[in-house]
């Protein structure tokens, strides 16, 4: 629930996206509004929501890792929240629209099917998903750069 201000003078009009943005959006929004041509990211631009031409919110994906290995996965689609344990199985499904105070789980039955469908089409993909070697020189590189190796 952090506000994200854009400005383009020229190319953006004021007004308000009451929809939920990701930061992953925010390289190819950039890129896009510098005419630079898009590269594959996670994200997607934003432009599209804020000048009206496409609605709804996005859902998030959260990852949580320990030394590489999935731990929690999460999508977050108001105003639902569901986060699966990934070593127990444990799902816990929040309404994120309820008072802070009060965010009980939700019981299993009333977690909403398309929530749970996108969790695990995102936990199958992110299960089976092995690097190339292309990719995997990348990640090497770059943690090397990082001290880490």
């Amino acid at each position: 629930q952090v506000p994200l201000i854009l400005s383009a003078p020229g190319r953006l009009d004021p007004g308000v996206v009451s929809t939920q943005v990701r930061s992953v959006d925010l390289a190819p929004t950039l890129l896009e509004l510098a005419g630079a041509p898009p590269v594959q990211a996670d994200g997607e631009s934003l432009l599209p929501l804020v000048q009206g031409t496409e609605g709804g919110d996005r859902p998030a994906i959260l990852t949580g890792t320990d030394m590489g290995a999935l731990t929690k996965l999460a999508v977050r689609m108001p105003p639902w929240k569901l986060i699966l344990d990934a070593d127990s199985g444990e799902e816990v499904a929040y309404r994120l629209d309820a008072d802070p105070r009060e965010l009980d789980p939700l019981p299993a039955d009333e977690i909403p099917g398309e929530l749970r469908e996108l969790l695990y089409r995102e936990l199958e993909s992110a299960e089976r998903r092995e690097l190339s070697e292309e990719e995997e020189a990348v990640v090497t590189l770059r943690l090397a750069d990082l001290g880490y190796i």
